[in-house]
């Protein structure tokens, strides 16, 4: 039996401004979700609105008791049967998300302002440190955002809602056009 797969939308797109970069990004996405049950995860994770980088991975939890592990697209299926392998019988779920989401990079100087102008979560570098993630709403999308670099930002965005977003993106970040 053959697997379905979704379709990416905007892969091949881009905004690229003087100061203002966005990028699409299909990654592999690895779904963690501890039961209730479950007295101490059997991971090493980040706490609650933090990143964990690593050399192959990045890990985030915007929501509690949620996970959400990037990795190379061709590499989620073995990473989540490893996990799996890991839990045995714990009460964990962990689910290959990679077709539901695509990663939006907003990268330079203003990325900040644009993301302002539709977020309201101060993202400021001295509240929205670097690895600090954030569920929100994005020009009423929800969305989950962290920032990778000093000026650089991720957003992660359901499929269905991306090509919306992307809109208001393109038109929201007109005034950054040379």
């Amino acid at each position: 039996m053959s697997e379905l797969k979704r379709e990416m939308p905007l892969i091949d797109e881009l905004i690229d401004h003087a100061d203002l970069l966005i990028k699409p990004a299909h990654s592999g996405v690895i779904l963690l979700q501890q039961a209730d049950s479950v007295g101490k995860m059997p991971f090493d994770l980040p706490g609650f609105g933090t990143v964990k980088v690593s050399e192959t991975t990045s890990i985030l939890s915007a929501i509690p008791k949620q996970w959400l592990v990037f990795c190379g697209l061709n590499e989620a299926q073995k990473l989540a049967n490893d996990y799996a392998n890991q839990v045995a019988d714990e009460n964990i779920i962990i689910t290959d998300m990679s077709d539901q989401y695509i990663i939006l990079k907003i990268a330079k100087k203003h990325a900040r302002a644009l993301l302002a102008k539709g977020c309201e979560l101060d993202l400021s570098a001295d509240v929205f440190a670097l690895n600090v993630c954030a569920r929100t709403l994005l020009a009423h999308i929800n969305v989950v955002i962290w920032r990778t670099e000093d000026e650089d930002f991720n957003l992660l965005v359901d499929v269905s809602y991306a090509a919306h977003l992307w809109l208001w993106l393109t038109g929201a970040s007109g005034e950054y056009a040379v």
